[in-house]
């Protein structure tokens, strides 16, 4: 939006309106969103209500419920959250882009689509990755010296769930990936509406998981993910049905998964060599030898072809 000089109105998309107007055009843009983006708040809110008493329902005690939701909900989850940053401000990044692809008319929009929703896969697999291998070692570092057995092994349940609670970066970094995608094409309230049916099943799943005391907690890493996933692929039936992308599945697939086991392998024997030797600086090492060479095969194995590495080339400046 912006404002002529000694003209009380303001130019939104070629057409003079007033300021009210202008405002409400913005607000009406924003609705969506902001709507998309109160879905996973929304969740933990939840979760803070449900999970402990459906536990102590199940027969848990209330301080053995009230520790294991403070482990999944505020160690494992904090720690998580280090990745769904760098997702975050990758898809707000990119929607500018592909938003501007799409007013031009620009033939770029299904290359540039297929290209972001790549870079979100490969990404959020070498994270998950690496906190599968790595989770365990990085709650020792930050919370070890406060967390303790006497009631519960708190640490190994830690590491477990941080095991479990992976996979909700693959699916959390797709759906952001195509949440961004459905918004810059237009179909601002079909994210919303998917996550809104998605997130009723997931407090149904969560009712019969989490008061099975065999479950308990993990019941409410189960829902995560079952919500995640579900909102995930409606969203990219969504995104497959207005634009027609095309992935190679050598590159898509075969190359990532391969350079995740083989880096992965790697890094988990280097990790198991040092634990004697310097704990920490074992995982130091084996944590940027496993990004390191995940790159590696990924360049090598020419996951991305020319025509997608235009799209990362940094142009020169004077």
């Amino acid at each position: 939006t912006q404002t002529k000089e000694k003209e009380k109105y303001r130019v939104c998309a070629n057409e003079r309106v007033s300021f009210g107007q202008a405002m409400l055009k913005i607000i009406k843009a924003t609705i969506p969103n902001t709507l998309s983006q109160m879905i996973l708040p929304l969740c933990s809110a939840i979760d803070a209500y449900l999970v402990i008493n459906l536990m102590v329902r199940g027969g848990i005690s209330t301080m053995t419920a009230t520790i294991l939701y403070g482990i999944n909900y505020g160690i494992v989850t904090t720690v998580l959250g280090i990745a769904m940053i760098v997702i975050n401000g990758l898809s707000t990044a990119i929607m500018p882009n592909i938003s501007r692809l799409i007013s031009t008319n620009s033939n770029d929009v299904e290359d540039k689509c297929a290209f972001f929703i790549k870079i979100v896969w490969c990404l959020s697999v070498v994270m998950t990755l690496m906190f599968i291998l790595f989770g365990r070692n990085i709650i020792d570092i930050l919370y070890g010296s406060a967390m303790s057995d006497a009631v519960l092994k708190e640490t190994a349940i830690a590491g477990s769930l941080m095991i479990v609670s992976s996979i909700t970066i693959i699916y959390y970094a797709m759906l952001s990936a195509f949440v961004t995608i459905l918004q810059s094409i237009g179909r601002f309230y079909t994210p919303a509406c998917v996550m809104c049916v998605a997130i009723l099943a997931r407090v149904a799943l969560l009712v019969v998981l989490c008061k099975n005391s065999r479950i308990n907690i993990l019941g409410g890493v189960i829902a995560h993910v079952a919500f995640l996933a579900v909102s995930a692929s409606v969203c990219a039936y969504f995104v497959k049905k207005n634009i027609d992308l095309s992935f190679s599945k050598y590159r898509m697939m075969v190359v990532p998964i391969f350079a995740c086991v083989v880096s992965g392998g790697v890094g988990f024997l280097i990790k198991y060599s040092m634990r004697n030797v310097n704990a920490i600086l074992g995982v130091m090492i084996a944590s940027v030898i496993t990004l390191m060479l995940y790159l590696f095969i990924l360049i090598k194995l020419k996951c991305f072809n020319n025509k997608e590495l235009k799209y990362v080339r940094i142009k020169k400046t004077r």
